[in-house]
Order: structure tokens, then sequence, then C-alpha cells
């Protein structure tokens, strides 16, 4: 949460998604499914504004990159075709 906050001050909120929220646990009764946020449901505040907030991860790591590259970093986008793996399932290479 603090390092999210910290990020959003040095690269801007916007650039990286960064929203502060409150969080609700909303539950579901047995049997049946609830409307979205039925006020009449059970349900409990997980977090405020104060304790929560999100970042897009897409946002976030384009950054990344972006501020990855303007400190001289070669950044290589690519897609993995296969993982090796030792005879303890560990990943290899």
């Amino acid at each position: 949460f603090e390092l999210h906050a910290k990020l959003a001050d040095t690269f801007g909120a916007e650039s990286i998604g960064y929203r502060r929220m409150t969080c609700v646990n909303c539950g579901v009764g047995q049997g049946g499914t609830k409307k979205w946020l039925d006020r009449a449901g059970s349900g409990s505040i997980m977090g405020t504004e104060e304790t929560t907030a999100q970042v897009h991860p897409r946002k976030l790591t384009e950054r990344f990159a972006a501020e990855a590259q303007k400190a001289g970093c070669q950044v290589v986008i690519d897609t993995v075709s296969g993982v090796q793996h030792g005879d303890d399932g560990s990943v290899k290479g």
C-alpha cells in the first residue's frame, strides 16, 4: 500500500492507474445469488481509502519499462515458447 502510494507520487497517479478506494465484502446466500451490492445482504467494509488502493497492472508495468529505458536499460518484449524443469520440478535456464 505504502509503496504504491509512493510510486503514484513519483510517477503521477493517473499514469499508473492508482486510486484509493473503499473495499466491501459482500456475502452471497446459500442456494442463490444476490444482486450486485444488494444493500439488504450481508457485508462488511474490508478497507477504506486510508488503507486500500489499487494500481492498473499494465499501466504500472509499462511505466516501469519506460523508466528502465530512460535509465539506459534495454527492455525485451517476447513470448515464452516453453519451460524446462529440473528433476526436482524447479525451473531451469
